[in-house]
């Protein structure tokens, strides 16, 4: 008997690395739908970090997929570094005092906490720019089931994912301490806080605590989008797959010959603190598979509802096979952005203390690693580049692509 695929949509955090996740669904929604003959559907999007703001541009415009989807990669196109990310005179004053701990000095009106930068600009786009109330007019037309989006309790560490469904319910979770989930409305400070790049962005009030980067302990959401129903996953990561000197252009790669600077530092932190549980979540997605399969060849089509009657009590969920693809760059982002905070346009259009700071690391640095700048470089042209990337990458996939939208799961 098949089973009806519901479809999760899993888009991971990285700053301006997002605009890779637009990429990979242009090709999905252009050439993969002219290809297969076959309506692209997502049933469940989950997002963490710029993910989240992704997740909620296509949620939000679910009533009309495609001119949605285009209509999100206008807005990548459409940016100017300076006009998304901000870093003056004031900033640079309050600095010592936010890294040395005084953070009352930071809290204003709007219900920020800390931050090294200015996002105001970027906080703007995404109030201005995604038509919010989309969001609910899809789940009550039935576009789509679910949306999660995941940030970071500043003061308990945990991960917090909240959860907007038709009724506001939320199904059995698992019993991870680390874990809360919430029933909301999702709102742009929803996005904002999933997006708040620790120290670099300043954290987010939401019903009286600060939230921050869900990245910090979900960066992938691959655990919501299963337990909100799906059975089949396009995950898309923003980490390369083998992030190596070997797998740079020769001519880019040396040692270091002093010790690396400041944006070199924040960049391996981010990287740490936002760390990418990918393949250790497909790993186990596999081990599951292979688990499930071999127990109905040894007892039976029915292993599967046996075992879960037994393990559900456990654990809240029920072990089910689940398909999922998943597509990362192929090439390092940072030695993208790299090239382009280089570049000669990049200078001319802007003209800031960040800006300057950031092209001078570039071109000094020895060692090829921009990882800071892969984060923050909100700008068209490194944005032009990561989806033509995505694209490329997601075409590479196609076969994969295709069974994924066409194939009902046979129970």
């Amino acid at each position: 008997m098949a089973i009806k695929n519901k479809i999760g949509l899993v888009l991971s955090g990285g700053g301006a690395r997002g605009a890779y996740e637009v990429g990979v669904l242009k090709f999905i929604r252009e050439k993969l739908y002219r290809d297969i003959g076959v309506k692209v559907k997502f049933d469940i999007f989950c997002g963490t970090s710029i993910g989240a703001i992704n997740a909620c541009y296509l949620a939000a415009t679910a009533i009309s997929p495609q001119r949605g989807l285009q209509e999100l990669i206008d807005v990548w196109l459409s940016m100017r570094f300076e006009d998304v990310v901000q870093f003056g005179l004031q900033q640079l004053l309050r600095t010592p005092r936010l890294l040395l701990g005084d953070l009352p000095f930071y809290r204003d009106r709007e219900g920020r906490l800390g931050g090294l930068l200015n996002t105001m600009p970027l906080e703007r786009l995404v109030m201005d720019q995604i038509p919010w109330s989309g969001i609910r007019q899809g789940l009550q037309h039935g576009l789509f089931e679910a949306i999660s989006v995941t940030a970071t309790d500043v003061m308990s560490g945990l991960s917090t994912v909240f959860i907007e469904r038709r009724d506001l319910s939320v199904p059995l979770w698992s019993r991870d301490r680390q874990i809360i989930t919430r029933p909301t409305r999702i709102r742009p400070e929803h996005a904002l806080a999933s997006a708040a790049i620790p120290v670099l962005f300043p954290a987010i009030m939401i019903e009286g605590r600060y939230y921050t980067d869900g990245g910090v302990r979900q960066n992938t959401p691959i655990s919501p989008a299963l337990r909100l129903g799906a059975n089949k996953l396009l995950v898309i990561g923003l980490r390369h797959e083998e992030k190596s000197p070997q797998s740079l252009p020769a001519e880019n790669v040396s040692n270091l010959s002093r010790f690396p600077g400041l944006p070199f530092i924040i960049g391996k932190i981010l990287n740490a603190l936002l760390l990418d549980h990918l393949d250790y979540d497909l790993d186990r997605l596999k081990r599951f598979n292979t688990l499930l399969e071999g127990g109905k060849i040894v007892y039976g089509p029915d292993f599967e509802n046996k075992i879960n009657g037994v393990l559900l009590p456990m654990r809240q969920a029920s072990y089910r096979h689940v398909e999922a693809v998943a597509i990362r760059p192929s090439v390092d982002l940072g030695y993208i952005a790299s090239l382009q905070a280089k570049n000669g346009r990049f200078s001319k259009n802007n003209k800031g203390i960040l800006a300057r700071y950031l092209k001078h690391t570039a071109i000094s640095q020895d060692a090829v690693d921009a990882d800071l700048l892969s984060y923050l470089l909100f700008d068209a042209d490194y944005a032009r580049d990561l989806i033509e990337l995505g694209y490329q990458d997601a075409a590479n996939k196609q076969d994969e692509l295709a069974r994924l939208f066409l194939e009902d799961i046979q129970e």
